[in-house]
């Protein structure tokens, strides 16, 4: 069922949890049941399949009507993003090369298409943040430049107004 789980995003309302996906005899409704906390066992939401699911705790999530057979029951947890980061943070193993020129990121696991995507995913945010702060120092170079040609002109402006004075 991992692919279904693709098309889940985090709202701001998020409710991070164990929760179980149980779905109807009828093939298309479902409960959605708190699996941990003071509600465990407690139905949190009931719904057609092929609209939103978990919408009330925060989830952004509608996976497809035929995505679970009849009576499916599914057990998954959901993480806040700071939480998940820093499990994540703390399975990666990184390096840098002695000039600093080339970074190594590696992380382990059983499913590689799993391992690849998240590391290709983390060096893509790598990149961009990396441009975002070169953009930035840059246009506080140039802010810096463009004062100091406004001082120089102005320096240049007042010197060949006292040569011709002289």
């Amino acid at each position: 069922y991992s692919d279904v789980f693709r098309t889940l995003s985090l709202g701001p309302s998020l409710q991070p949890g164990s929760y179980e996906l149980r779905v109807g005899a009828d093939g298309r409704g479902y409960s959605l049941v708190a699996r941990d906390g003071v509600r465990q066992g407690t139905v949190v939401e009931e719904g057609t399949l092929g609209g939103p699911v978990g919408s009330s705790l925060g989830f952004q999530w509608a996976p497809p009507a035929n995505a679970f057979p009849a009576e499916a029951s599914l057990q998954f947890r959901v993480l806040a993003p700071r939480d998940a980061a820093n499990a994540l943070r703390r399975q990666l193993v990184t390096s840098m090369a002695g000039n600093g020129n080339f970074l190594s990121i590696s992380l382990e696991g059983s499913d590689p298409e799993r391992i690849a995507s998240i590391l290709n995913a983390l060096m893509h945010r790598h990149v961009s943040v990396a441009a975002e702060l070169k953009r930035s120092r840059l246009d506080e170079m140039s802010a810096i430049l463009q004062e100091q040609l406004r001082y120089t002109e102005a320096e240049l402006a007042q010197a060949e107004q006292e040569l011709e004075e002289f």
